[in-house]
């Protein structure tokens, strides 16, 4: 049902903020589920209400003045049951709080499952992780429209200078977000997303966009001057943790170190140290470097450890030496990644990064350092798969079986 029917010139008939409060405190409709208020040259609805108007359920706001999202927060109190707004074609460009708002609470649409905000003037990629955190129950959104879908690949996270003066590439072969780019961008920031732009987001769709965005956020912490860059991607930990990624920590003074250009051949270039363990049809420990690039996939690299080492292709397995990737767990705490399928499980003593058998304390805990041995599984994946972002040099132990 609809409260009212907006004429074509909005000057002609509209309803003003007193006859809007009216319509919700007097008995004129009291199983009103749906209102329209699209074309009546609003700029807020701060009508705090006598009493909450509990059976309306979706609030249409199209082709009004509105800046910002939070001209609604007085009213949202009254109006426990709206599930779904529409700002579609107003002149918000920003997710903005208001004055009143009480820092760090950006929960002030509680129960909200369905925003269309297409059609405005958002600019930023930031107005959507602002959407994640301001509409926590969002299910269904529209936002298809606004200028930051306009802008080029690598002005995505904001262009920012390497430590060899190019600008950071983020993309190879495109200058501007497709529409799958765009869709899997989106939908990637807001975690319980189920319908964007009128598509449905499916498992396949989450796991892609997710993957791709927490790879280019990565490739953003290598920059120069990145020092503030997770405080504009608010679910970077949340990502890391889900998919088991290494997460990166700030570069100190904001600044990479020791690392190539982005979109450099040296980024692509991977130094190897493969070392032979002295067993019984080797006395000697032997090693071996080089230079690969970070495309070779797994077979390939080990035909090379096979040539090089004089081994049958299926006579031995590749770990990716772990001293390159300790951490520290409480002492007495048992290690989720000890268990049966470890290959070297019983190696993994108190490691400490300068000698044996050692921990150090923190605030009056003990710690000791873990080691977390990656074996590169034979398979078509790229070695790129199996290394982090920012690492250019490992150390690749050879086990014969």
């Amino acid at each position: 049902m609809r409260a009212s029917e907006q004429a074509a010139n909005p000057e002609i008939e509209v309803l003003y903020p007193g006859e809007i409060h009216g319509l919700l405190q007097t008995d004129i409709f009291p199983s009103l589920r749906y209102l329209s208020l699209a074309k009546n040259q609003l700029l807020e609805l701060e009508l705090p209400l006598e009493r909450p108007f509990v059976p309306l359920k979706e609030l249409v706001l199209d082709f009004n003045k509105f800046t910002d999202v939070s001209a609604l927060q007085v009213l949202m109190p009254s109006l426990p049951s709206l599930s779904a707004i529409s700002f579609q074609a107003n002149r918000i460009d920003s997710i903005r709080r208001s004055p009143g708002t009480v820092p760090g609470d950006w929960n002030i649409f509680p129960s909200i499952e369905k925003l269309n905000i297409a059609q405005n003037n958002l600019k930023h990629w930031s107005d959507v992780d602002d959407i994640s955190r301001t509409f926590t129950a969002l299910r269904s959104l529209r936002i298809n429209g606004n200028p930051f879908y306009d802008q080029k690949l690598h002005q995505t996270f904001r262009s920012v200078k390497t430590t060899a003066g190019d600008v950071l590439e983020l993309a190879d072969s495109q200058d501007r977000l497709t529409e799958d780019t765009q869709f899997i961008l989106t939908l990637a920031r807001i975690a319980n997303l189920k319908t964007l732009n009128h598509s449905a987001v499916t498992a396949q769709d989450r796991l892609n966009g997710e993957l791709y965005y927490l790879t280019l956020i990565e490739k953003e912490l290598q920059a120069e001057k990145a020092g503030d860059i997770l405080e504009h991607h608010h679910r970077y930990n949340e990502l890391c943790a889900k998919y088991d990624r290494e997460q990166k920590s700030k570069p100190k003074n904001g600044k990479a170190q020791n690392q190539p250009s982005p979109g450099s051949l040296a980024s692509k270039l991977l130094k190897v140290q493969f070392r032979l363990q002295a067993d019984q049809t080797c006395n000697v420990q032997k090693t071996f470097d080089c230079i690969i690039p970070m495309t070779m996939d797994i077979y390939r690299l080990k035909g090379l450890v096979s040539r090089e080492f004089g081994l049958p292709p299926l006579s031995f397995r590749l770990i990716r030496d772990s001293n390159s990737t300790l951490s520290q767990i409480p002492q007495g705490t048992k290690d989720d990644s000890e268990d049966e399928w470890s290959s070297d499980a019983d190696e993994r003593s108190t490691l400490g990064p300068n000698s044996r058998n050692s921990g150090s304390s923190v605030s009056g805990a003990l710690f000791e350092w873990k080691r977390h041995d990656t074996e590169l599984v034979s398979s078509t994946q790229d070695l790129s798969y199996f290394i982090e972002n920012d690492v250019h040099d490992v150390q690749i132990r050879i086990e014969t079986l």
